[in-house]
């Protein structure tokens, strides 16, 4: 019978063991068996030497056995030879910010698989769920690693409630418990909110803001600016509905509002989009129209660009906005009338294509809404003649 004389884990490798046992007289070569406790073989083979490297459960107990094998036929297995290759615990499993399709915080799938890097030196998964807002935790539970992929998930068996979660997992083996990984901040059953405008709360320049509903159980944040300015002019936090209304009347104009959720615990959520709303019904003026032409007119050459649109309802005056398309904004003008024209000569002669906005102003300084954008291009010859064309 032959006997082992020890099992020492492969330097460099975690899955692999050297085997060694005593020579046997007459033997042409050694059958080696190896087995997990619990789970059956796992590796084996044939070798010359009276060693062998051996597949092993890092971290876990491992029972090897060995047979001598001549011409004549085998000889009976060794007794088995257990221990435990490596002393140390799983390293920290990773959960990727990815469920499925999408990487976003907002998922409203509420039978999500979640997935974590699996170490090959675990053998078991801790899985701790908190729900924000709730003491203690939601889902704590442990189920066996598979020792036959790379990943490891879980699904609910039922719908997770609606709501914010933090998720964590650790790897353990026979050794221990290895580090919870950092937590993975999801919201399941909502959608992102979003500011949808305001109501009239009976009061013009008290307009109710309103947004989507976001994930159950967790507080807004709403954050306002003027337009005009980007001075800020509110920001409201732990409201527990979707909609606020202003205490003190906000000065007629357009504003600009997003949103987000705030969890009890952890960084607040991703802020919404950008929305513009108006505050003061009645107040603002109109947008105006705006069009470009060459001037002199019905000539191939000109000397100006006359920007032209009507005269809108509680417009005072007019601000118009030149930009060059690559460059960004070359002019910021305003004037009472109803027409601008610019020299061409004044325009970079590096630059061809340019870009107009026009917004009305109240006679009390509201500003209206910018118009749709013309676009010109100007033509620059070396006599000093210039081509508009409009595009």
């Amino acid at each position: 019978m032959v006997t082992i004389t020890g099992a020492q884990l492969q330097a460099g490798f975690d899955t692999l063991a050297r085997v060694t046992w005593d020579p046997v007289d007459n033997a042409d070569r050694y059958e080696f068996w190896t087995s997990q406790i619990g789970h059956g073989k796992i590796a084996g083979g044939e070798v010359t030497a009276a060693s062998a490297l051996s597949e092993v459960a890092y971290g876990d107990p491992n029972v090897f056995w060995v047979r001598a094998i001549n011409a004549d036929g085998a000889g009976s297995w060794s007794q088995p030879f257990t221990t435990i290759p490596g002393a140390e615990v799983p390293p920290v499993a990773e959960l990727p910010e990815i469920f499925g399709a999408g990487s976003s915080i907002y998922e409203t799938n509420l039978t999500p698989t979640v997935r974590w890097t699996q170490s090959i030196r675990a053998r078991r998964f801790d899985v701790w769920i908190e729900r924000d807002g709730q003491a203690g935790p939601y889902l704590r539970f442990s189920q066996e690693a598979d020792s036959g992929s790379t990943k490891a998930s879980w699904t609910p068996e039922t719908p997770l409630e609606n709501g914010l979660y933090r998720i964590w997992v650790r790897g353990r083996n026979s050794n221990g418990a290895g580090a919870w990984s950092k937590p993975l901040v999801k919201a399941f059953g909502g959608s992102q909110s979003q500011v949808t405008g305001t109501v009239d709360s009976g009061n013009a320049q008290r307009p109710t803001i309103t947004w989507s509903e976001g994930v159950a159980g967790v507080n807004y944040q709403l954050w306002v600016t003027r337009e005009a300015d980007g001075q800020r002019v509110v920001l409201e936090s732990d409201i527990t509905t979707n909609s606020w209304t202003p205490t003190e009347d906000l000065t007629a104009g357009i504003y600009r509002a997003w949103v987000r959720q705030v969890p009890q615990k952890g960084a607040p959520l991703p802020w919404s989009a950008l929305q513009r709303i108006e505050v003061g019904q009645d107040t603002l003026p109109g947008t105006p129209t705006v069009s470009a032409v060459g001037d002199p007119p019905d000539l191939t050459y000109h000397e100006n660009v006359v920007l032209s649109w009507q005269a809108v309802n509680k417009g005072d005056r007019y601000q118009i906005w030149v930009a060059e398309r690559t460059v960004g904004r070359i002019l910021l003008q305003e004037t009472t009338d109803s027409q601008l024209s610019i020299p061409l000569s004044s325009l970079n002669t590096g630059a061809n294509d340019y870009r107009v906005w026009v917004r009305a102003i109240s006679d009390a300084g509201a500003f209206g809404t910018w118009s749709s954008m013309v676009t010109f291009s100007v033509e620059h010859f070396l006599d000093g003649r210039h081509g508009v064309y409009i595009i």
